[in-house]
């Protein structure tokens, strides 16, 4: 990860709403979606058939859906600079606390 990239999702992170379990929903964001709008995606609405699974906002880059299902397909991971292993960390901390400040800490520790 970029020390240019890491610097923007901290800056981003404080800025956002939080939520959990989704990238992104009417609450606000997980982390892993506000490192998509920090990527420059932007959320859009896509179908069922377009997601194999409940109409539910997106992050879309350059006409790219950058989620799995499962959350960030490994071409934004690479993009983004993140491993699974971090991707999974992250989820976990993300749903597991009421604010980013324990993601926010782990990212300036170990990214």
């Amino acid at each position: 990860m970029s020390p240019e990239f890491k610097a923007k999702w901290i800056a981003d992170l404080r800025k956002y709403p939080k939520t959990t379990s989704y990238l992104k929903n009417s609450k606000g964001y997980c982390c892993l979606g506000v490192a998509c709008l920090t990527l420059g995606a932007k959320f859009e609405v896509r179908s069922f058939l377009e997601t194999g699974g409940l109409a539910e906002d997106r992050p879309i880059l350059n006409g790219r859906n950058l989620a799995n299902g499962e959350g960030l397909d490994h071409s934004t991971l690479d993009l983004i600079g993140l491993t699974d292993n971090q991707q999974n960390k992250l989820i976990a901390l993300n749903d597991c606390s009421t604010t980013f400040e324990p993601v926010i800490a782990w990212i300036e520790k170990n990214l």
